[in-house]
């Protein structure tokens, strides 16, 4: 089994490798896509980070980077995404090469909200965050939570809290999110 992690607006950072190798053990390879394809911009702040999210890649880019990334892997996955990677990943899971994806967490994925049409094929965990300026999150969970295939989680963390470089980065939320997707993964991976 493979482990695909599909990045936040930040790309492929540190703190993206660090994710990569402590779950690692539990899979034959790991992919990572990001929206640079694997070059790390140094941003100075979140927004520059955005902007140039739009300019050079878009949700559309970074889902069709994943869906080249599926059809790659050898095996089948489980795929993790973060915000708009949670959102391609979202996107992804009701394709019909969703059939190589064991399992899809999709952390914080705030654009799921334009696209609650979408019926995910394979098991999709969204992982809410307690609150997002843009939209309702208890109103979006409601909408989603009873569809076949979907599990939603509501963290008491704000959007970004697994990423070192956020402003809501979460010491806590991390740590105890690693644990919890180790536990998921290992169960899918090992069988």
């Amino acid at each position: 089994m493979e482990l695909i992690l599909v990045t936040d607006i930040y790309g492929y950072t540190p703190h993206v490798a660090a994710i990569a190798d402590e779950l690692s053990c539990f899979f034959s390879a790991t992919a990572v896509v990001d929206p640079y394809e694997g070059r790390y911009p140094d941003f100075k702040s979140e927004q520059e980070a955005y902007e140039q999210f739009q300019k050079l890649c878009g949700i559309d880019k970074l889902t069709g980077l994943l869906e080249h990334a599926i059809q790659s892997c050898g095996n089948s996955v489980i795929a993790v995404g973060f915000s708009v990677g949670g959102t391609a990943l979202w996107e992804v899971a009701s394709m019909e090469l969703s059939r190589r994806i064991e399992m899809a967490i999709c952390f914080y994925g705030s654009r799921i909200r334009e696209k609650t049409y979408i019926d995910p094929c394979c098991e999709t965990i969204v992982v809410f965050p307690r609150h997002e300026d843009q939209y309702d999150v208890k109103a979006l969970h409601e909408t989603i939570s009873g569809r076949k295939n979907v599990t939603c989680i509501k963290t008491g963390y704000l959007h970004g809290y697994m990423n070192h470089l956020s402003k809501n980065f979460d010491k806590q939320g991390y740590r105890t999110c690693m644990d919890w997707m180790k536990h998921c993964v290992g169960r899918k991976a090992l069988g």
